[in-house]
């Protein structure tokens, strides 16, 4: 299991977007943070939780959704480049080759969605602090930023997995995002339940309808059962 992990991680690192992808994302929420709290302390801009939206909303709903993308794009990307048949001749136990992979983008969502908080927060109270004003971020908000951004990431590895295909991967997650504002119109606050709607009460964002707590396990369970079906197929699957 230790050889799958590394070797996961060495693919990682001979790719340039192994490294610009989690840079990015870092400088995004940094800026995104800087951008929105520039007028801090006028009368829309002073509470705890109109502070802080920013500063989770980039290290937190930027990050967990790209990330899903990044690494649903290598997980199918296997198959495009046809390297899967010889990993899994590598390594025939295919089950352990997909949790290899979960615990790769697992670890790598989790340092990702860190420093781009630490980076988020950095820059917000060099902003606030001279007015006096506080994010008010909790141990609550920081759970729900990490585990956010390490469950989508493991959405994307299981969506690539199952599908196979680059484009029809991200299509699936960001038609995901596009069918949920739809539904939204129709089935009112059940939506709250769907994968990008239980971002907004796990990053603690204005409009949530229900708890952390609820949100947490409702997308464990989602990401849980899509790493099921993954598992599933790629142990059926012929991939000659």
């Amino acid at each position: 299991m230790s050889a799958r992990i590394r070797a996961e991680f060495l693919g990682l690192r001979t790719l340039r977007s192994g490294y610009v992808v989690p840079m990015s994302l870092v400088a995004l929420s940094a800026v995104i943070a800087g951008l929105s709290l520039a007028d801090a302390g006028t009368p829309s801009l002073r509470t705890p939780a109109q502070l802080r939206e920013p500063v989770v909303a980039g290290a937190g709903l930027l990050t967990a959704v790209a990330l899903s993308i990044f690494a649903a794009l290598l997980a199918a990307g296997h198959w495009r480049h046809r390297t899967i048949t010889h990993r899994l001749l590598a390594s025939p136990r295919r089950q352990q080759t997909l949790a290899a992979a979960l615990l790769t983008y697992g670890v790598l969502s989790l340092a990702v969605a860190a420093v781009a908080l630490l980076a988020s927060v950095a820059v917000a109270q060099a902003l606030i602090s001279s007015k006096h004003l506080s994010l008010g971020l909790s141990a609550g908000v920081v759970a729900g930023v990490l585990l956010s951004v390490m469950l989508f990431t493991s959405l994307g590895v299981s969506v690539g997995v199952i599908t196979r295909n680059q484009p029809a991967a991200v299509v699936v997650l960001v038609g995901t995002f596009v069918a949920e504002k739809i539904l939204d119109t129709f089935i009112g606050h059940a939506g709250a339940f769907l994968p990008f709607g239980l971002l907004d009460p796990l990053l603690g964002l204005s409009g949530a309808t229900i708890s952390r707590g609820a949100a947490a396990v409702t997308l464990t369970a989602i990401a849980a059962g899509l790493v099921l079906l993954a598992g599933l197929l790629l142990s059926r699957r012929d991939v000659t």
